[in-house]
């Protein structure tokens, strides 16, 4: 729950992650993050699961294989 952690995880700049997530939420039309001065919380929009439409061969051959790994990030 920090730009600047996600940042540097990313090998991006924290300015690039928080345009990156600006971009999102204004293409979505709600704020997903509250900003505090060194941290920032997930608003109940930002707390929301996300469905995905895809072809079975992706999700068979690519997808599935790394939802373990996904989820325990």
């Amino acid at each position: 729950m920090n730009f600047r952690a996600a940042a540097e995880e990313m090998a991006l700049t924290q300015s690039a992650v928080s345009r990156q997530i600006q971009a999102l939420e204004s293409e979505v039309g709600v704020s997903l993050f509250l900003r505090h001065t060194r941290a920032v919380k997930l608003t109940s929009a930002g707390r929301k699961s996300v469905s995905l439409t895809i072809f079975a061969s992706f999700a068979s051959m690519w997808l599935i294989p790394r939802l373990d790994a996904f989820q325990r990030e």
